[in-house]
């Protein structure tokens, strides 16, 4: 169970916070599904994609895990993101505001390592927060 909850507050505090996506492929399970809009398959290539293009997006992300809890073979996380705005952002030009989102994730966890991710954000907030005038 620890070696779960290590592995998300690896992923929070190392990958997505400091970019640090090169371990991903060691670490991850290669066919990882993740829904948040439907439903995608996130293997480590995936996600190194994904990280990049938010941290050139937010130089400075970093998610701060605000509760971790764990049970069983899921791990819950509630979460904090925040950064300032430097790059394009789901088709939007850099502003330099800083932004700030809530996130909700689940990691379900097998005897091969993280198989399923569920995520609740409010990505509508954030975009209201770069597109404010």
């Amino acid at each position: 169970m620890h070696a779960d909850v290590d592995l998300v507050r690896w992923l929070f505090e190392a990958v997505w916070s400091r970019g640090e996506t090169d371990e991903l492929q060691q670490r991850l399970h290669p066919h990882t599904f993740h829904y948040r809009d439907g439903t995608n398959e996130l293997g480590p290539s995936e996600l190194t994609g994904i990280v990049e293009r938010w941290r050139i997006a937010l130089p400075d992300l970093e998610f701060r895990i605000v509760d971790i809890v764990a049970d069983g073979d899921l791990v819950a996380t509630r979460c904090r993101l925040t950064g300032t705005h430097l790059g394009p952002l789901r088709g939007r030009e850099p502003t330099g505001l800083t932004v700030d989102m809530g996130v909700m994730m689940f990691f379900r966890f097998d005897e091969s390592g993280l198989v399923e991710t569920w995520e609740l954000d409010d990505i509508a907030g954030l975009e209201a927060q770069i597109d404010a005038p």
